[in-house]
Protein backbone atom coordinates (compact mmCIF):
# COMPACT_ATOMS: atom_id res chain seq x y z
CA UNK A 1 0.00 0.00 0.00
CA UNK A 2 1.34 3.03 -0.91
CA UNK A 3 0.69 6.91 0.24
CA UNK A 4 0.57 9.23 -2.79
CA UNK A 5 -0.22 8.78 -6.68
CA UNK A 6 0.17 12.02 -8.55
CA UNK A 7 0.47 12.14 -12.62
CA UNK A 8 1.34 8.60 -12.63
CA UNK A 9 3.51 8.46 -10.35
CA UNK A 10 3.15 6.10 -7.57
CA UNK A 11 5.86 6.76 -4.31
CA UNK A 12 6.21 6.69 -0.37
CA UNK A 13 5.53 3.50 1.29
CA UNK A 14 1.73 3.80 3.17
CA UNK A 15 1.79 5.29 7.10
CA UNK A 16 -0.06 3.60 9.33
CA UNK A 17 -3.40 5.68 8.93
CA UNK A 18 -3.35 4.84 5.34
CA UNK A 19 -4.13 1.23 6.29
CA UNK A 20 -6.16 2.17 8.81
CA UNK A 21 -8.62 4.07 7.04
CA UNK A 22 -8.64 1.77 4.29
CA UNK A 23 -9.18 -1.63 6.62
CA UNK A 24 -12.37 0.05 8.15
CA UNK A 25 -13.67 1.30 4.68
CA UNK A 26 -13.36 -2.56 3.79
CA UNK A 27 -15.27 -3.25 7.17
CA UNK A 28 -18.16 -1.06 6.45
CA UNK A 29 -18.16 -2.25 2.72
CA UNK A 30 -18.22 -6.03 3.65
CA UNK A 31 -21.57 -4.89 5.98
CA UNK A 32 -23.34 -3.10 3.03
CA UNK A 33 -22.21 -6.04 0.19
CA UNK A 34 -21.43 -9.29 2.09
CA UNK A 35 -18.30 -9.29 -0.50
CA UNK A 36 -16.03 -11.84 1.05
CA UNK A 37 -13.55 -11.10 -0.90
CA UNK A 38 -13.74 -7.60 0.51
CA UNK A 39 -13.23 -9.02 4.37
CA UNK A 40 -10.03 -11.28 3.08
CA UNK A 41 -8.62 -8.01 2.33
CA UNK A 42 -9.11 -6.52 5.49
CA UNK A 43 -7.72 -9.65 7.30
CA UNK A 44 -4.50 -9.22 4.63
CA UNK A 45 -3.83 -5.98 5.15
CA UNK A 46 -4.56 -6.01 9.37
CA UNK A 47 -1.77 -8.95 9.02
CA UNK A 48 0.65 -6.51 6.99
CA UNK A 49 -0.11 -3.34 9.59
CA UNK A 50 0.94 -5.82 12.87
CA UNK A 51 4.15 -6.97 10.99
CA UNK A 52 4.88 -3.65 10.13
CA UNK A 53 4.09 -1.60 12.54
CA UNK A 54 3.27 -2.83 15.66
CA UNK A 55 5.80 -1.61 18.90
CA UNK A 56 6.58 -5.92 20.20
CA UNK A 57 7.99 -3.97 23.35
CA UNK A 58 5.58 -1.06 24.52
CA UNK A 59 2.40 -1.68 22.42
CA UNK A 60 1.15 0.05 19.92
CA UNK A 61 1.38 0.92 16.38
CA UNK A 62 4.14 3.05 14.85
CA UNK A 63 3.05 6.07 12.09
CA UNK A 64 6.13 4.35 9.70
CA UNK A 65 6.49 0.75 9.13
CA UNK A 66 9.50 -0.90 9.66
CA UNK A 67 10.66 -0.84 6.22
CA UNK A 68 10.08 3.26 6.05
CA UNK A 69 11.87 3.53 9.73
CA UNK A 70 15.36 2.91 7.79
CA UNK A 71 15.61 6.14 6.21
CA UNK A 72 14.20 7.58 9.75
CA UNK A 73 16.04 8.80 12.41
CA UNK A 74 12.87 8.46 15.05
CA UNK A 75 10.00 6.69 15.32
CA UNK A 76 6.41 8.49 16.52
CA UNK A 77 3.07 6.52 17.48
CA UNK A 78 0.28 9.24 16.91
CA UNK A 79 -3.12 8.78 19.71
CA UNK A 80 -4.86 11.92 19.53
CA UNK A 81 -8.15 12.37 17.80
CA UNK A 82 -8.39 15.27 16.24
CA UNK A 83 -10.36 16.42 13.22
CA UNK A 84 -9.39 13.28 11.90
CA UNK A 85 -9.03 10.26 14.15
CA UNK A 86 -5.72 8.41 14.53
CA UNK A 87 -4.32 5.55 13.38
CA UNK A 88 -3.97 3.95 16.44
CA UNK A 89 -7.80 4.78 17.33
CA UNK A 90 -8.99 3.62 14.15
CA UNK A 91 -7.04 0.15 14.42
CA UNK A 92 -8.23 -0.36 17.94
CA UNK A 93 -11.61 -0.89 16.09
CA UNK A 94 -10.70 -2.76 12.94
CA UNK A 95 -9.06 -5.02 15.87
CA UNK A 96 -11.99 -6.04 17.69
CA UNK A 97 -14.56 -5.79 14.63
CA UNK A 98 -12.10 -8.32 12.48
CA UNK A 99 -11.87 -10.83 15.36
CA UNK A 100 -15.20 -11.00 16.06
CA UNK A 101 -15.92 -11.70 12.31
CA UNK A 102 -13.53 -13.88 12.07
CA UNK A 103 -13.74 -15.63 14.81
CA UNK A 104 -10.36 -14.27 15.91
CA UNK A 105 -9.53 -14.31 19.20
CA UNK A 106 -5.90 -13.44 18.83
CA UNK A 107 -6.86 -9.96 17.24
CA UNK A 108 -8.99 -8.90 20.16
CA UNK A 109 -6.07 -9.83 22.30
CA UNK A 110 -3.70 -7.26 20.47
CA UNK A 111 -6.56 -4.86 21.29
CA UNK A 112 -6.32 -5.16 24.62
CA UNK A 113 -2.74 -4.49 24.18
CA UNK A 114 -3.45 -1.46 22.35
CA UNK A 115 -5.77 -0.29 24.94
CA UNK A 116 -3.18 -0.89 27.97
CA UNK A 117 -0.61 1.03 25.73
CA UNK A 118 -2.35 4.22 26.05
CA UNK A 119 -4.59 3.92 29.24
CA UNK A 120 -2.33 6.19 31.10
CA UNK A 121 -2.19 8.95 28.67
CA UNK A 122 -5.97 8.99 27.61
CA UNK A 123 -7.32 8.85 31.41
CA UNK A 124 -5.76 12.24 31.94
CA UNK A 125 -8.09 13.88 28.70
CA UNK A 126 -10.64 11.63 27.58
CA UNK A 127 -11.93 14.06 25.48
CA UNK A 128 -8.76 13.98 23.33
CA UNK A 129 -9.30 10.51 22.28
CA UNK A 130 -12.85 10.01 21.41
CA UNK A 131 -12.52 7.61 18.41
CA UNK A 132 -10.38 5.65 20.79
CA UNK A 133 -13.27 5.31 23.14
CA UNK A 134 -15.31 4.46 21.07
CA UNK A 135 -13.45 1.06 20.39
CA UNK A 136 -12.70 0.64 23.93
CA UNK A 137 -16.88 0.93 24.21
CA UNK A 138 -17.51 -1.79 21.71
CA UNK A 139 -14.17 -4.17 23.97
CA UNK A 140 -16.62 -3.69 26.95
CA UNK A 141 -19.41 -4.88 25.43
CA UNK A 142 -21.69 -6.74 25.49
CA UNK A 143 -21.39 -7.40 21.90
CA UNK A 144 -23.08 -9.50 19.20
CA UNK A 145 -21.67 -11.73 16.12
CA UNK A 146 -24.87 -12.01 13.97
CA UNK A 147 -24.90 -14.71 11.29
CA UNK A 148 -27.51 -14.93 8.80
CA UNK A 149 -27.88 -17.73 6.62
CA UNK A 150 -30.22 -17.49 3.40
CA UNK A 151 -30.49 -17.73 -0.05
CA UNK A 152 -29.16 -14.37 -1.49
CA UNK A 153 -32.17 -12.01 -2.82
CA UNK A 154 -34.82 -14.24 -1.19
CA UNK A 155 -37.22 -12.45 0.44
CA UNK A 156 -36.72 -14.29 3.45
CA UNK A 157 -33.18 -13.51 3.58
CA UNK A 158 -33.73 -9.85 2.97
CA UNK A 159 -36.44 -9.89 5.44
CA UNK A 160 -33.94 -10.39 8.65
CA UNK A 161 -31.44 -7.96 6.80
CA UNK A 162 -34.00 -5.57 6.78
CA UNK A 163 -34.25 -6.03 10.85
CA UNK A 164 -30.23 -5.18 11.18
CA UNK A 165 -30.29 -2.02 8.36
CA UNK A 166 -33.09 -0.87 10.72
CA UNK A 167 -31.58 -0.85 13.74
CA UNK A 168 -28.65 0.90 15.22
CA UNK A 169 -26.15 -1.76 16.45
CA UNK A 170 -22.62 -0.41 16.65
CA UNK A 171 -21.40 -3.22 19.02
CA UNK A 172 -22.90 -5.82 16.86
CA UNK A 173 -20.97 -7.48 13.77
CA UNK A 174 -22.78 -8.99 11.12
CA UNK A 175 -21.90 -11.54 8.62
CA UNK A 176 -24.13 -13.97 5.29
CA UNK A 177 -23.65 -17.03 3.99
CA UNK A 178 -25.32 -17.76 1.55
CA UNK A 179 -27.67 -21.15 1.44
CA UNK A 180 -27.02 -21.67 -2.28
CA UNK A 181 -23.33 -22.46 -2.01
CA UNK A 182 -21.85 -25.68 -0.27
CA UNK A 183 -18.61 -24.22 0.55
CA UNK A 184 -18.97 -20.73 0.60
CA UNK A 185 -16.15 -18.25 1.13
CA UNK A 186 -17.09 -16.70 3.95
CA UNK A 187 -16.83 -20.56 6.02
CA UNK A 188 -13.26 -20.48 5.09
CA UNK A 189 -12.42 -17.31 6.62
CA UNK A 190 -14.93 -17.51 9.70
CA UNK A 191 -14.64 -21.03 10.93
CA UNK A 192 -17.47 -20.79 13.43
CA UNK A 193 -20.14 -20.12 10.63
CA UNK A 194 -19.29 -23.68 9.18
CA UNK A 195 -21.83 -25.49 10.65
CA UNK A 196 -25.10 -22.86 10.41
CA UNK A 197 -27.24 -23.44 8.15
CA UNK A 198 -31.28 -22.92 7.08
CA UNK A 199 -33.82 -24.06 9.58
CA UNK A 200 -36.71 -25.78 7.95
CA UNK A 201 -35.52 -24.48 4.60
CA UNK A 202 -36.03 -20.89 5.63
CA UNK A 203 -33.73 -18.18 6.05
CA UNK A 204 -32.15 -18.41 9.97
CA UNK A 205 -30.71 -15.48 11.94
CA UNK A 206 -27.97 -16.45 14.68
CA UNK A 207 -27.46 -14.30 17.40
CA UNK A 208 -24.73 -14.32 19.13
CA UNK A 209 -22.53 -12.63 21.94
CA UNK A 210 -18.82 -14.48 22.57
CA UNK A 211 -19.56 -17.06 19.58
CA UNK A 212 -21.87 -18.69 22.23
CA UNK A 213 -25.52 -18.71 20.42
CA UNK A 214 -29.14 -17.67 20.91
CA UNK A 215 -31.53 -20.23 19.67
CA UNK A 216 -31.39 -19.41 15.91
CA UNK A 217 -34.66 -17.74 14.66
CA UNK A 218 -36.18 -17.49 10.98
CA UNK A 219 -38.16 -14.61 12.12
CA UNK A 220 -37.71 -11.26 11.99
CA UNK A 221 -39.64 -10.17 15.22
CA UNK A 222 -37.70 -12.53 17.12
CA UNK A 223 -34.67 -11.48 15.41
CA UNK A 224 -35.16 -8.19 16.77
CA UNK A 225 -36.06 -8.85 20.16
CA UNK A 226 -33.02 -10.59 20.65
CA UNK A 227 -31.03 -7.28 19.65
CA UNK A 228 -32.54 -4.41 21.64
Amino acid sequence: LYHRSAEGEVTIPGFLDDHAFLIWGLLELYGATFEPGVLSWAAGLTENVIRGFWDEKAGGFFFTSRDLHRDLPSRRKEIYDGALPSGNSVMLSNLLRLGRLLGRPELEARAERLIEAFSGKIILYPSAYTQFLCGLDFALGPGREVVIVGRTGAPDTQALLDVLREEFLPNAVVLFRPAEEREPEIAKLAPFTAEMGLSGDEATAYVCTDYRCERPTTKPDELRSLLI
